[in-house]
Parts: structure tokens; C-alpha cells; sequence
């Protein structure tokens, strides 16, 4: 199974959609019997995926078919489910999203339980997604990018040993070598309202080596500050 997860562009609705899309592309009927009975396909991508969709359009009654998925063999099916079951009201999940912080990196699923985490106002994965900005797998560097946008209500806290910063953190994540990262962070960069932005797209519109990553810049420049209130 394969399909393109939504960038940070994107509200919930699209990713929703997307999810949707793409199980439907693997067959699974997008009603509330159709997702429960894909919790228990052999794919984890068609499990986590059927997870998600419960815990933003499925009924409170789905928790006891989700409940099981927080002892499922993938990682990243575990975050799903933890987080579905808390959408869905039940809290039993939480210690699940806090222990896969420490799963591998590789697997994407600490990068999505730090921002669940610091969604339900505990931010202690930050330093998960300063790590995995420095990934050497792009898709993880990329997952990473996403994630800091669930963090901009910590700017100027204290988390761990750190004092949130992210603008610094996106200054330096913006000299990543793939296109597709940078370009994600841009949008992080324009969606953070932060007055050292509007200079950083201006010099990055005129200095990237990558033509396209200029154009961004400088379309999120021109509309700097309107791009980061209408995100927000």
C-alpha cells in the first residue's frame, strides 16, 4: 500500500481524506463496519490507517475495537490507535504514545507520538523531533518538518533542558539537502508569525540553489504575515 501522507498545507480534513482515499483504493469499505473489520488486516499501513479514520469519524462505540491495536505488533499502529481511542474520549492510550517515543526513528511512529503528545498539551517529545530533523533518511527528516507546526504553542517555553525556539530550529532545518524538506519547512517558517520570518523567506527567495524552493519563498514572502494567521 502506498500513497502520499499530507504536508502541513493541510488540515485534518485533507488528511482524513487522504487516509480514505487510500484505503479505499485497498478495497476497504469506509463505514464503521468496513474500518473495524480492516483493524484486523495483515497491512499495518490498512490498520494504522483504519485506526485514524475511527478516531475522527467513527463512533465512541469503536474504542472496543481499537483498544486491542495498543499491544499490535507495529509501532506506528499502536500511536494510531492510542491517539483514535483519546479522540474518542478514552484516555487509556496516552501511556502508549509516551513509550513509543522510544521506538526507532525509522519507523515514523515517535515522530507522530511527540506531536500527538504536544496536541494533548505534553510536549516532552520535542526533543524526538529535534533528532529526527537530522535524520539521514529524508522521509523521516520530512515527518519531522510536519511535526514542529504542533509545537508553536510551546515558542519560549521550557521543555526538558531546552527553551523552545523555532524559529532557530527552522533556520537551521532550512539547509537540509532535499528540496521536499525545505519546502515544508517554508511553509512551517511562513506559518510561524515570528518578525525574524518575513527576512528569512525574503534572503531564502534569492539565495536556495533550488528554483522552486525560491518561488515558494518568495510567494510565502509577498504574503507573509496573511499566510501565517490564515494557518493558524
Amino acid at each position: 500500500m502506498t500513497h502520499e501522507l499530507p504536508t502541513s498545507q493541510s488540515g485534518n480534513e485533507q488528511m482524513v481524506a487522504v487516509w480514505a482515499e487510500a484505503l479505499a483504493d485497498e478495497g476497504v469499505e469506509l463505514t464503521t463496519p468496513g474500518l473495524i473489520n480492516a483493524l484486523g488486516s495483515e497491512f499495518l499501513d490498512v490498520r494504522a490507517g483504519a485506526a485514524l479514520l475511527l478516531g475522527r469519524l467513527g463512533p465512541v462505540s469503536a474504542t472496543a475495537s481499537l483498544s486491542p491495536l495498543l499491544e499490535d505488533q507495529s509501532a506506528t499502529v499502536r500511536v494510531e490507535a492510542a491517539m483514535s481511542l483519546n479522540l474518542l474520549g478514552d484516555k487509556t492510550g496516552v501511556p502508549v504514545l509516551i513509550t513509543a517515543l522510544e521506538e526507532d526513528l525509522s519507523t515514523g511512529a515517535p515522530i507522530t507520538a511527540a506531536s500527538y503528545l504536544a496536541a494533548l498539551g505534553d510536549p516532552r517529545g520535542y526533543k524526538v523531533v529535534l533528532e529526527a530533523l537530522q535524520s539521514k533518511l529524508a522521509g523521516i527528516r520530512l515527518s519531522a518538518a510536519v511535526a514542529l507546526k504542533s509545537f508553536f504553542p510551546y515558542r519560549g517555553k521550557r521543555v526538558g533542558k531546552q527553551t523552545v525556539d523555532l524559529f532557530l530550529v527552522l533556520k537551521e532545518a532550512l539547509k537540509d539537502a532535499d528540496p521536499l524538506v525545505r519546502r515544508e519547512l517554508l511553509y512551517e517558517l511562513a506559518m510561524l508569525d515570528d518578525p525574524r520570518s518575513s527576512s528569512l523567506l525574503s534572503e531564502i527567495s534569492h539565495s536556495d540553489a533550488d528554483g522552486g524552493i525560491r518561488e515558494t519563498a518568495q510567494q510565502l514572502s509577498s504574503s507573509y504575515p496573511r499566510v501565517s494567521e490564515s494557518k493558524q
